[in-house]
């Protein structure tokens, strides 16, 4: 195996488990936070607000894990770099979450992708889409995007010297 596909294998478990902690900071915050007042008179959407608290705390730890195993052999330019390259990535899979979290999106997606799901598996029966769990859906979707944008950025913009 090529030195460029073990790293992309390591930046990927990572990334996994950096999703599993993200992800369960966001649920955290939903559960908690989201049942605050506030979010019924803001109109910042709460799902957004945490995906951008739950990013970010995510991200410090992946700074330190990619430096560490993923990028080793290379030089780093700093947390600077990598933070703007997150900063990027940050934005981008926030604006998808913004737009997408809209009743009509989630109509759409229960319509096309849920009711075509198999009607006979326990877990899938009667498969409800409520705004928690499109919140959640969109957040995991979002993942992807800020994976290609993060690889890219930091292989090319943060850690110099890499075979």
């Amino acid at each position: 195996m090529s030195n460029e596909f073990i790293r992309i294998l390591i930046f990927a478990a990572i990334g996994i488990w950096n999703t599993i902690f993200d992800l369960a900071i966001f649920i955290t915050l939903l559960n908690t936070l989201g049942k605050l007042p506030i979010w019924n008179k803001s109109k910042v959407k709460a799902a957004s607000v945490f995906h951008i608290c739950s990013f970010l705390i995510a991200n410090l730890v992946s700074y330190v894990l990619n430096t560490n195993f993923t990028f080793k052999a290379s030089q780093s330019r700093g947390f600077l770099p990598y933070f703007i390259v997150t900063l990027v990535a940050l934005g981008v899979s926030t604006a998808f979450i913004q737009y997408f979290n809209q009743s009509k999106f989630q109509a759409l997606f229960h319509k096309y992708i849920v009711t075509k799901l198999p009607k006979n598996l326990p877990l899938l029966n009667n498969l409800k889409i409520n705004d928690k769990s499109w919140a959640i859906i969109l957040k995991l979707s979002s993942v992807l995007i800020s994976m290609v944008i993060n690889y890219l950025g930091y292989r090319n913009l943060v850690f110099i010297g890499i075979n």
